[in-house]
């Protein structure tokens, strides 16, 4: 007996039989390999995305890309590569990520789904529900949803929820109500106009930051903030 596919297969037997009803009756199969099932004393193919069948209708294992349901091997939809079921994905497309319990696959940020594929978005979309521009329901970082489209921040914001609010600020301003402000001279970077995080390369202080106050050999007007 040959050990193949967790089968034991006869060697007298012809394949696709495991097992056949005599050294002299080769073709007469009693079993047959996965991917055949018995129909009177012959191996017949099951469907091509059945691994094992019962006949030819009814499946009992599927191929990767297919899910079992009522006897029949039923596509995954994608983004699942592999499932289970529907709402089942064991495995995701690249462009696509686990969501949800039981998991599901989902479009990455900067995709969409269109029913078959994930589709990019165009930048500067985040999320989108088309293939442009003007279907945008999320942006980038340093841009604002306006409507369905996405707007530049202003230029001191890292990030923001519209012209007039920022969240974020670019090192040389700090956040002060919703608007970034510029650092004073000399702080380089800061929290607030009283407390600087570093001072400028060219200004001798008189105490590391937060106080980036000028020395006596500096012009005094710098310690005015001008």
């Amino acid at each position: 007996m040959l050990k193949t596919d967790y089968s034991c297969i006869n060697r007298d037997c012809l394949h696709p039989c495991i097992n056949c009803a005599s050294k002299d009756a080769p073709d007469s199969c009693t079993s047959c390999v996965d991917g055949y099932f018995l129909a009177g004393d012959s191996c017949t193919k099951c469907k091509d995305v059945c691994l094992r069948c019962s006949g030819l209708n009814t499946c009992t294992a599927c191929t990767k890309d297919y899910y079992l349901l009522d006897g029949k091997c039923t596509p995954c939809e994608y983004p699942c590569i592999t499932c289970i079921s529907k709402t089942f994905c064991l495995s995701c497309g690249t462009d696509a990520e686990f969501r949800n319990l039981p998991p599901t696959c989902s479009c990455k940020s900067i995709y969409f789904d269109t029913g078959k594929t994930c589709d990019k978005c165009i930048l500067p979309c985040d999320k989108c529900t088309a293939s442009n521009v003007n279907s945008c329901s999320t942006c980038i970082t340093g841009y604002y949803l306006s409507g369905t489209m996405c707007a530049f921040c202003p230029s001191s914001c890292i990030s923001c929820t519209s012209p007039t609010v920022c969240t974020s600020c670019y090192p040389g301003y700090y956040l002060k109500g919703n608007i970034c402000s510029p650092c004073v001279y000399p702080c380089l970077t800061c929290a607030t106009t009283v407390f600087c995080y570093t001072c400028y390369d060219d200004v001798s202080t008189r105490y590391p930051a937060p106080d980036c106050s000028c020395n006596t050999r500096v012009l005094k007007f710098f310690d005015n903030g001008k």
